[in-house]
C-alpha cells in the first residue's frame, strides 16, 4: 500500500469552496455544474479569444489561456486519450435546489490539479464576469460572497483576496492521512452520475472490476498530466467483491457552446457494499474520491464517498 502511495500519488491538487450570493430571484437546473462550467468557458473565450473562436486556424494555440485552463495540455499523452479531454479540473455542486431568492446563497467547489492550479485567478475572473452576465438560461445574476480553501481559511472575503491561503496538497497526503480507515469491508456512495465504458459497453450496475479499472486509469492520466513517469497498476488480483448494490440511471442535459446544441449526458448513481477490499484497491479508490472517475469528470461526474 505504501509503495503505491509513494510512487503513484505524487499529484498536486487544490480545493476552492465558492459561495455565490444571488442578486435577484431566479431559477436554476437540478444539476448545476454543467451551467457553471459552460459559463466559465464562455467568459474565458470572451476575455481572451482573438481569433473568432476558430481554433483550427489559430496561430496562438500553444499560448491560448482558454486551452490552458479548460483543455489543459498533457505532459505525457496516453495513446487511449482524446485530444479534447479535460483533466485539469473538477467542478462539484451538491445543491439541487431550483428556486433561489435574492440574497440566498449556493456553494460549489472547484478542484484544480497540477499546473492548472496557477490559473486559479483566470477561473475567478471568469466567474466574476459570469455573475454580471448571469448563469444558465435564466441568466441568474450573482456575486462571489466568499472563497475558502480545504482548511476553511479565506481566500476571498468580500473584496479582499488572500493568495497565500491557496493550499496546494498532494494526493499522497490525503490517502496517507486516511490510511487508518483501511478495511476489508467498505461502502461506496456515488453522489454524482458515474459514466464508465467497460468491454465496449457503458455499465448499468456497479461492476467493481469496471470501477477499479476506471479509478486506476484516472490515477494514471493525472500522473501523465503531471509528467510523472510511472507504470500502470495491475489490478487483476485486487478486485473486491460486491456484496449488494443499488443503481439507478440518471440523465443530465447540458448545452454545449462549442457544438451549439443540447447534449445528453448519462450515468448511474447509487451505492454498493464491498467485501475483500485489499489495501491496494483501497488506496486506488480512496485517491479517486478527490479525482473522480469515468467520463465527464470536469462536470463533477464520477464523484463518490468511500466509507469503511
Amino acid at each position: 500500500m505504501n509503495d503505491i502511495i509513494e510512487t503513484h500519488l505524487n499529484i498536486r491538487y487544490a480545493v476552492f469552496h465558492f459561495t455565490l450570493r444571488f442578486t435577484e430571484d431566479t431559477q436554476l437546473p437540478f444539476q448545476k455544474t454543467s451551467a457553471i462550467r459552460g459559463g466559465i468557458g464562455e467568459m474565458l473565450l470572451r476575455m481572451n479569444c482573438i481569433r473568432d473562436r476558430n481554433c483550427e486556424a489559430c496561430s496562438f494555440t500553444d499560448a491560448c489561456i482558454v486551452r490552458q485552463t479548460m483543455y489543459s495540455k498533457m505532459k505525457i499523452h496516453p495513446d487511449f486519450m482524446l485530444s479534447g479531454d479535460s483533466v485539469g479540473y473538477v467542478m462539484e455542486c451538491d445543491n439541487h435546489e431550483k428556486t433561489f431568492h435574492r440574497g440566498s446563497t449556493m456553494r460549489f467547489d472547484l478542484l484544480l490539479f497540477g499546473d492548472n492550479i496557477v490559473f486559479f485567478s483566470q477561473y475567478l475572473l471568469a466567474l466574476q464576469n459570469l455573475g454580471m452576465v448571469g448563469l444558465g438560461k435564466n441568466h441568474a445574476r450573482f456575486e462571489i460572497a466568499r472563497i475558502t480553501n480545504i482548511d476553511g481559511e479565506d481566500i476571498l472575503d468580500g473584496r479582499n483576496i488572500y493568495m497565500a491561503n491557496v493550499k496546494v496538497k498532494y494526493l499522497s497526503d490525503y490517502v496517507s492521512s486516511s490510511s487508518g480507515a483501511c478495511s476489508a469491508n467498505a461502502h461506496i456512495s456515488f453522489r454524482t452520475p458515474l459514466t464508465v465504458k467497460f468491454r465496449g459497453e457503458f455499465i448499468k450496475t456497479f461492476d467493481m472490476e469496471a470501477i477499479l479499472s476506471a479509478a486506476e486509469r484516472r490515477i494514471y492520466i493525472l500522473n501523465c498530466f503531471e509528467g510523472n513517469q510511472i507504470d500502470r497498476i495491475d489490478i487483476s488480483e485486487h478486485i473486491p467483491d460486491c456484496v449488494s448494490s443499488f443503481a439507478k440511471k440518471e440523465n443530465v442535459v447540458r448545452y454545449s457552446n462549442t457544438h451549439d446544441k443540447k447534449i445528453m449526458l448519462q450515468g448511474i448513481t447509487g451505492e454498493t457494499d464491498l467485501s475483500d477490499l485489499d489495501p491496494t484497491a483501497w488506496v486506488i479508490l480512496k485517491a479517486c474520491e478527490i479525482l473522480h472517475i469515468g467520463k465527464n469528470t470536469s462536470f463533477g461526474f464520477g464523484g463518490y464517498d468511500l466509507r469503511t
